[in-house]
């Protein structure tokens, strides 16, 4: 079968890619000459760079915009690479700043909008839990960066105003871009597939070798074509094999939870949040930039409004996982509990201590509601529901199942399970006050013990309604059916 052409031409930019920055790499150890050289570093030097352009230009499938912006600010970067090598080969003194810085520094802007792009639909909307990771860790990051390169690098920084504004571009730029990357993580915005992966690391090269340079430019000991340039061949490297191993199958990720990325949206906040502190605690023996300072505090400050987030954010799980177990009506179990509460019980197999269903029926309560209206039958269910309340002991659980039919589990052998049912019929005898009357229902009752009437959830539930009926039928037969009525006082 051939091979799709869109796969062919990445194919061949994966090659061109990864040999052109072999052949770079090989001219940086074994030229002959010092100083810039047109075909090693405006040829060689930038077929990586376009290779990984292409690579981003030609993208096809999902998130397609994303990584054609990235291919833009590439080439954009390869174009300053070259214009900076042509227009000042064998000048001892080049101005500073010119177009090719231009063409360097609006790559991070294109970078900004790439990395938003590709993360602006990965697992959906992110909660405020999650906002409030990603600021910490991204706060986190600029505090740490900031404290160990800032001030260096602004105490190295001289010249006019131009030159200075465009040397505290460089790190700003990097520095934004570290925090937005962590940031991405941290939130779960960025899948952390092998794309991504590969992607963090080409921004992360990038910035590290910024940082470099600018150490060695403004101690004058930066050499163009020397080995600092394979840093940022190597990132973009990096950047081009993310853009082709990105694929189909980061689009079926983006659509369900990511477990591998949950300990990035863990830890990552811990860790810079442990770094703030750390970046505190160095201002006493050393000077540290103001603006990290600041991030640091502001990173503490989140930290302590995330916990009182996740406070609050435990608390309602709890109150939802409640309400989802609970009858809106009675405040009894529901239905859903009940099943987990006797599922409980089977599971436990031959291990389990004695215990039985019992299945409560209404009799007449139709009567009510047709009489009374469903008002009053609902203020039936409510009181039948608080008086197997206040009866059940700590080893009976009461339930509604729905309607006028309730379910409770009894702990206990079958002599337990004859006081139970014995307790409900007397908690149930007494008339109900409903509206200034008072309403008088009956229960038919039906009982199955595990294992003897059934060993699962179904059958027990099962032979206990069968129960029930024939408690009803042999009722109906002895006993006058229906609700009664006496009069209100």
């Amino acid at each position: 079968m051939s091979r799709p052409p869109h796969a062919f031409v990445r194919a061949i930019l994966v090659a061109l890619l990864v040999g052109g920055f072999a052949a770079f790499a090989a001219t940086v150890f074994a030229r002959s000459q010092e100083g810039p050289s047109l075909l090693f570093d405006a040829g060689i030097y930038n077929v990586p760079f376009a290779a990984a352009a292409l690579l981003g230009i030609v993208a096809t499938g999902w998130r397609r915009a994303a990584w054609r912006t990235l291919g833009v600010g590439l080439g954009l970067f390869a174009v300053a690479n070259a214009y900076s090598t042509i227009a000042f080969a064998g000048d001892a003194d080049p101005p500073y700043p010119s177009l090719a810085d231009a063409g360097w520094l609006a790559f991070y802007p294109i970078a900004y909008v790439s990395l938003l792009r590709l993360g602006g639909g990965a697992g959906g909307r992110a909660g405020r839990g999650a906002q409030l990771d990603g600021l910490i860790a991204a706060l986190g990051t600029g505090a740490l960066v900031g404290a160990l390169a800032l001030g260096p690098i602004m105490d190295a920084t001289a010249g006019s105003f131009a030159a200075v504004a465009t040397n505290l571009a460089y790190p700003a730029g990097d520095l934004l871009l570290l925090m937005l990357v962590v940031g991405m993580v941290a939130t779960g915005r960025l899948l952390m597939d092998r794309s991504s992966v590969l992607l963090v690391a080409g921004f992360v090269a990038f910035a590290v070798t910024d940082a470099v340079f600018l150490f060695q430019g403004a101690s004058g000991t930066y050499v163009e074509g020397g080995p600092l340039d394979l840093g940022w061949s190597f990132a973009a490297v990096l950047l081009g094999l993310a853009g082709a191993s990105r694929g189909r199958a980061a689009r079926v990720d983006a659509q369900r939870p990511a477990s591998r990325r949950v300990a990035a949206m863990i830890w990552l906040p811990a860790i810079a949040a442990l770094t703030s502190i750390g970046v505190l605690a160095s201002q006493a023996v050393t000077d540290v930039p103001l603006a990290a300072l600041a991030a640091a505090i502001v990173c503490l400050v989140l930290g302590v409004v995330r916990i009182v987030v996740t406070f609050h954010d435990l608390r309602d799980l709890a109150e939802a996982r409640l309400e989802a177990r609970t009858d809106e009506l009675t405040g009894l179990a529901n239905r859903r509990a009940a099943y987990e509460q006797i599922t409980r019980h089977v599971s436990r197999g031959a291990n389990a201590s004695p215990f039985g269903v019992v299945i409560v029926d209404l009799d007449g309560f139709k009567d009510v509601n047709d009489d009374l209206g469903h008002s009053a039958g609902d203020a039936l269910l409510a009181a039948v529901g608080a008086r197997l309340r206040a009866s059940a002991s700590h080893a009976v659980t009461p339930c509604r199942l729905g309607g006028d039919e309730f379910a409770i589990v009894i702990d206990g052998d079958r002599d337990a399970l004859r006081r139970a049912v014995s307790t409900l019929r007397e908690c149930l005898a007494e008339p109900v006050a409903i509206d200034g009357s008072y309403v008088r229902v009956g229960a038919s009752i039906g009982t199955a013990r595990f294992p003897d009437d059934g060993a699962t959830v179904d059958e027990l539930l099962r032979a206990a309604d069968q129960a029930m009926y024939r408690d009803k039928r042999s009722r109906q037969r002895g006993l006058p059916g229906g609700a009664s009525r006496a009069a209100g006082r």
